[in-house]
């Protein structure tokens, strides 16, 4: 792990359970939406996430275990989520390695180190994604000297079993083998291909195979491309508001 010298980033006090809640919104309602739509209708974000199936979720445990987090985050599970955050880790979610850093930052994970909170969250940082990048400085800016060499230290292990060059052919690997599934060869034709997904009332509709199999979702290349294209563009501070407290009406500040 290498620390480069970076102009300094403007970063905001966020709420990470929303945050994470919102990436997770991302994910779960504009995955599959075509290039030209702006913003989706409410019945295509439906259409869009019925797409998530078992069968999905089987070749893309990166969505799957960060979704299972999630989950677990929000029924207040933190060493659970943190535990589904490192599945999901290990087929290159930066998301999932940025929200194992805040767990341990924020004291959730009892045991844990500032140092090693800075590793996952330099993890996370590694495509250059600037929300990221903007809340690894911020973790370094507070370490003092010895924690900053410790969490070198930890960075080494980390990258060496969940950095991309590791991490992406694991996930690679399993899109080529959902891919193949589809047709039962490895250059099978997916046009007349028909998926059945379940629908609203809890019966199945028909979604066509080059939607659901849809290069974005399924090819390597494309895949981590559109999920630069979703991190890449995220503000910084784009979630603004405080700690986790009671509201106004005395409820707690959730989102699900």
């Amino acid at each position: 792990m290498l620390r480069r010298a970076i102009a300094p980033v403007p970063v905001r006090r966020e709420h990470w359970l929303l945050t994470c809640w919102l990436f997770g919104l991302v994910v779960l309602l504009a995955a599959a939406a075509p290039a030209s739509a702006d913003i989706p209708s409410d019945g295509e974000r439906l259409r869009k996430a019925q797409l998530l199936t078992e069968s999905f979720l089987r070749y893309h445990p990166d969505i799957r275990y960060r979704l299972e987090g999630l989950s677990l985050l929000d029924d207040g599970e933190p060493q659970r989520a943190a535990t589904a955050f490192m599945r999901a880790a290990k087929y290159a979610d930066k998301i999932s390695q940025a929200a194992v850093a805040e767990l341990i930052w924020n004291g959730a994970l009892p045991g844990r180190s500032r140092a090693e909170a800075y590793a996952w969250m330099d993890l996370a940082a590694e495509r250059g994604y600037a929300f990221l990048v903007a809340k690894r400085e911020r973790y370094w800016a507070a370490l003092d000297a010895d924690e900053q060499q410790e969490a070198i230290r930890i960075g080494s292990g980390l990258y060496a079993e969940y950095g991309d060059e590791v991490a992406k052919p694991r996930l690679e690997r399993l899109l080529a083998k959902g891919r193949r599934a589809a047709t039962g060869s490895r250059v099978g034709s997916l046009g007349a291909l028909q998926v059945l997904v379940p629908g609203p009332d809890g019966r199945f509709i028909s979604v066509s195979g080059d939607e659901y199999y849809q290069n974005r979702l399924w090819q390597p290349k494309d895949y981590f491309a559109w999920q630069d294209s979703i991190w890449g563009g995220m503000p910084v501070g784009t979630v603004t508001v405080g700690d986790l407290t009671p509201d106004a009406t005395g409820t707690d500040e959730k989102q699900n």
